[in-house]
Formats: C-alpha cells, sequence, structure tokens
C-alpha cells in the first residue's frame, strides 16, 4: 500500500515486513482517516505496527514468515523514531532510533520516555491496575464504520474519544486528592512530633550541666563520711569530759580530807595537789578545746542535714529526668523513622507532579480536538451517511 499524499501536516508510517505487511507507505492527515480493503488485507496490522513502535511490545511472531527482522518508521513532522526487530541476534533484539540519532538497544519491556515526549502518546497506570492508553484508539475502541447504523455513525462522530480522557482525568483527580489528604494526615503528624521534640530538646538543654551536678553529690558524700568520723570523735571527748568530772569529785574531797590533817600532811599534800592541778589545768585546756569541737561538730551537723535535704531532692529530680531522657530516645527513634516517609513522601509528590504535568497536556489536547470536530461540522455541514444536518440532529 502506498499513499503519496505531500501535506505538511501528516502523520508519516512506513512498514517493512510486520505480520503480514511487506512494504507499506502511509500519510495520515488531521481528522479522521479511512483505510478500506477486503479482509485480511492487512488493516488491523497497520494499527498493532503503530502500538508495537509507541509501547515497545514488539515480539519475533510479529516478523513476516520468511524474513528475519521488520522495521517500523514514525514521523509527526516535528519528531521521527525508527522501531526494528531482529530475531538473527541472541540478546538486544528491539532497537529504537529517536530523531535519525545513534541506535539504543537496552530499552526493556516499557515504554520510552522520549516517546511520550515526542508523541505525546502514554499509557496510564490507575490505583485499581486498570491501564489505560491515552490519545491512542485501538480497533476495538472505534470499530470501522461500514457496518453501523445512522444512530452509532452519530454517536461516532459527536461522542469521540474525548469521553475516555474524561473518565482517565476524573480517576487521576480522585487518586490526587487522596494522595493529598494523606499528604495532609502525615504533615500535622509531622508539626506534631516537632513540637513534642522541641519540648524535649528545651528540657535536655536545661539539665546540660547535669555531669557537675552529680559531681557536687559526690563532694557531699565525701562530707558526709567525714562528718561520721568527727561525730565518733566527738563521743570520745564526751567520755573525756565524765571523767574529768569524776577527778574534779576526787580533788573536792581532799581538799575536805587536807582540812582534817596537820600542816605536815598537808604541806605533803599540798605538793601533791599541785601536781594533781597542772594535770586539772591540762585536762580543763583539753575539755575548753573539746567544748569547741562539739560546738563546731554541732554546726556541721546542722549543715549536713540541710545537704541531705537536698541532696535527697536533687535525686528525686534526676529520676525524674532519666524518665524523661528515656523519652527522648524513643522520640528520637520515631523521628529518624519518620523522616524515612518523608523521603517516601517527596518522591511519590515528585510523581504527582509529573502527572499533572501530563493531566495538563492532555486538557489542552481534548480542547483542540473539540474545537477541529466543530469546525469539522461546520465545514460538513452534514452527516454524509444519514444526510441529515448536525442541527437537525
Amino acid at each position: 500500500m502506498k499513499n503519496n499524499n505531500t501535506n505538511s501536516d501528516t502523520f508519516d508510517i512506513e512498514i517493512e515486513n510486520f505480520q503480514s505487511l511487506k512494504d507499506v507507505n502511509l500519510s495520515l492527515v488531521q481528522g479522521i482517516n479511512i483505510i478500506t480493503g477486503r479482509t485480511n488485507q492487512g488493516k488491523s496490522a497497520i494499527i498493532r505496527a503503530i502500538d508495537a513502535a509507541i509501547f515497545n511490545n514488539g515480539s519475533d511472531e510479529q516478523i513476516k514468515t520468511g524474513e528475519s527482522s521488520f522495521k517500523i518508521r514514525l514521523n509527526n513532522q516535528k519528531h521521527n523514531l525508527v522501531f526494528q526487530r531482529n530475531n538473527n541476534v541472541q540478546n538486544e533484539k528491539t532497537t529504537y532510533i529517536f530523531d535519525n540519532g545513534e541506535p539504543q538497544k537496552k530499552v526493556g519491556k516499557t515504554q520510552l520516555p522520549e516517546v511520550i515526549k515526542n508523541f505525546n502518546i502514554t499509557e496510564v497506570n490507575l490505583k485499581n491496575n486498570t491501564k489505560i492508553k491515552l490519545n491512542f484508539w485501538n480497533q476495538n475502541d472505534k470499530p470501522f464504520l461500514m457496518d453501523k447504523s445512522s444512530q452509532q455513525l452519530y454517536e461516532f462522530f459527536t461522542i469521540s474519544s474525548c469521553q475516555k480522557y474524561f473518565e482517565v482525568l476524573k480517576k487521576m483527580d480522585a487518586d490526587i486528592k487522596e494522595n493529598n489528604k494523606q499528604i495532609q494526615n502525615i504533615s500535622n503528624d509531622i508539626d506534631l512530633l516537632k513540637a513534642n521534640n522541641l519540648q524535649k530538646q528545651q528540657l535536655l538543654e536545661s539539665n546540660k550541666d547535669y555531669h557537675k551536678t552529680y559531681d557536687k553529690i559526690n563532694a557531699w558524700k565525701q562530707q558526709n563520711n567525714n562528718f561520721i568520723i568527727y561525730q565518733q570523735k566527738l563521743e570520745n571527748f564526751k567520755k573525756i569530759s565524765i571523767i574529768l568530772s569524776k577527778k574534779q569529785q576526787q580533788l573536792q574531797k581532799i581538799n575536805n580530807v587536807l582540812n582534817a590533817l596537820n600542816f605536815a600532811k598537808v604541806n605533803t599534800n599540798l605538793q601533791n595537789l599541785i601536781n594533781q592541778n597542772s594535770i586539772l589545768e591540762r585536762t580543763y585546756f583539753l575539755h575548753k578545746n573539746i567544748n569547741n569541737i562539739h560546738n563546731k561538730i554541732q554546726n556541721f551537723t546542722n549543715k549536713v542535714n540541710s545537704i541531705n535535704e537536698k541532696l535527697q531532692n536533687l535525686v528525686n529530680f534526676i529520676n525524674k529526668n532519666n524518665n524523661s531522657l528515656k523519652s527522648c530516645e524513643i522520640l528520637q527513634q520515631k523521628l529518624f523513622l519518620l523522616n524515612d516517609k518523608m523521603q517516601l513522601l517527596k518522591a511519590k509528590n515528585d510523581i504527582i507532579d509529573s502527572k499533572k504535568s501530563l493531566l495538563y497536556n492532555t486538557n489542552k489536547s481534548v480542547e483542540e480536538t473539540q474545537l477541529q470536530f466543530k469546525q469539522l461540522k461546520q465545514k460538513i455541514g452534514f452527516c454524509p451517511y444519514c444526510l441529515q444536518t448536525f442541527s437537525d440532529l
């Protein structure tokens, strides 16, 4: 089949050795193009060839019998691509060439982004695993016209494939609304966790000198040990005081005895008394020092009691802060998990942005198609099959 149309606004198709097609050149114009012919002459094969090149679903079974490869070339006057399949090689059987550039062999089994960008035809995956091909009609989407009634022909010309766009856009809009709702819920959770984290950080900041407090506690414990030693010495001093008191009583008895004795004995006893008095003076001096030490120990005891009270309050405060520190560690782990979720959410948001861009381009294409169809109806004025004007219909 050959078509020599040279219109600049054409979609040129070249097919070689694809299924039943040997060598086909077509130029499709804007609007409606009708391909006619007998059964099994390759009309449907043309659509399948375009589908294979656009969506990268070529296979060895599509190569014409007796040949080793097929080749499909598409040109929309702005961009062109060449899609080839060769079964003489083991790996990388499929090859793409865009705009007469270098061949691409590692193309996988999915539609390439260059095709979507250059030809504005893509396959959309909806949330229910439904796949919709935008800007592309399969044969069964809009069947051939030759066996249709007047009412079916009217539906074909008035209800174009724009209905498919509207259905897809409606489903995509529902998906976007649901994703935005999830984003808002996650954002609220993030704000709550940030507020809790700030409160915990402030608590940690207020207790940043905790180690200094711990050193003070150890110093107080050492002072308390010293106080116990002083208390033991005080007990010893009290015993000495009791002994001194007994000695004074004995001295009084001696004085009484001296009064009853003669001078010689008194002189002798006086000498003994002088000696004992020297001992007594030393004992008195010692007793005076003991009283001073006792007063100092009493003052120190009061200070130690005050320190113990403060120490108990500090221990209670530290135990309370330990529970807060554990909560902060758990919160920190949650924040790490939340950060991972934020990264995943950002990736999903990028996907949504790309879908929004595609949605904008699709809406623009729909508006252009509606305008072209309206201009077509104004141009022909009546239905070529039922001979009724469009205004009557």
